[in-house]
């Protein structure tokens, strides 16, 4: 299979959207939150181990997708986000990304990752 960005959330209606994604090979797709679930977990990678992905919400309701690309020596996992910025998250942290629904909530936008580093300059999450 073949890594993926959300390019654009569309509302269907106020309790459905639908994520256009495009692939590293140029295949494109609209899923659903629950397809998205169902394809992570068909990644089989383990929350907070290297490869492992997420999705972050930051100021202004913009959501970043990350991947775990490190993990340090003081068990903090090194995350990069689609527009280039890198942090540092616990386990824990991750954890709490995986599981909530509040990630992808209605009416918001998807991030454009035009604008680089908006990622490093927005985040409300917790950086650890």
């Amino acid at each position: 299979w073949f890594e993926g960005s959300i390019q654009k959330i569309n509302t269907i209606s106020p309790n459905e959207k639908k994520y256009a994604i495009i692939f590293e090979d140029g295949e494109e797709a609209e899923w659903s939150f629950q397809e998205l679930q169902r394809h992570a977990a068909e990644a089989e990678i383990p929350i907070g181990e290297v490869g492992f992905r997420f999705v972050r919400k930051f100021r202004g309701g913009r959501y970043f997708t990350g991947t775990v690309i490190e993990i340090k020596a003081n068990g903090k996992r090194r995350c990069r986000f689609c527009d280039g910025a890198q942090h540092d998250y616990t386990l824990q942290s991750l954890e709490k990304d995986a599981k909530n629904k509040v990630n992808i909530a209605p009416n918001d936008e998807s991030s454009d990752s035009n604008n680089s580093n908006e990622s490093e300059e927005e985040e409300i999450s917790d950086s650890e």
